[in-house]
């Protein structure tokens, strides 16, 4: 979800950036599909996270692609943005593409897009932001991922 998520998701490859020499994250393996952007959000909060306030502010309001379900990061991790320290706890949420978020930024505000691309972002094809569930409310084509707790007695009961 905004990696930044503005948090990002964890670094799967060990390449650099060209221009600025950070790690770039989230590359997708080889034989993982990558999602379609095929749902739409719009952002109601400023979204937590290392990212400056005004560059955070500047996602309100704005109506972003993103993945079909609502959930945890494929990844299994959040990064900073800034740290690229995991974070200490995933947040349940929305999973927007980094390129076409920055794009669509870009023509609200160029200054906050402009911050995103001198800090290396896009990362790599593929990488998302991620929003929180209650910093964005769903437009369109999205599912929220449902769990379910399973008690241990249940554990390994093919009948459960």
């Amino acid at each position: 979800m905004s990696a930044e998520h503005n948090g990002g998701l964890m670094c799967q490859a060990r390449e650099k950036c060209a221009r600025c020499s950070n790690h770039l994250c989230d590359k997708r393996l080889e034989n993982e599909p990558t999602p379609k952007a095929t749902g739409r959000i719009r952002i109601i909060k400023i979204p937590a996270g290392e990212a400056p306030l005004e560059v955070r502010r500047a996602w309100v309001g704005l109506e972003l692609p993103c993945d079909p379900v609502c959930g945890y990061p494929d990844s299994g991790s959040e990064i900073g943005v800034v740290s690229k320290e995991p974070l200490r706890f995933n947040r349940y949420g929305y999973s927007v593409p980094q390129a076409e978020a920055i794009a669509i930024l870009v023509r609200h505000a160029p200054a906050a897009a402009a911050w995103w691309r001198d800090h290396c972002f896009p990362r790599a094809e593929g990488t998302c932001f991620g929003f929180g569930e209650d910093e964005a409310e769903i437009i369109s084509g999205v599912t929220l991922q449902k769990l379910t707790e399973v008690p241990d007695e249940c554990m390994g009961d093919p009948d459960r």
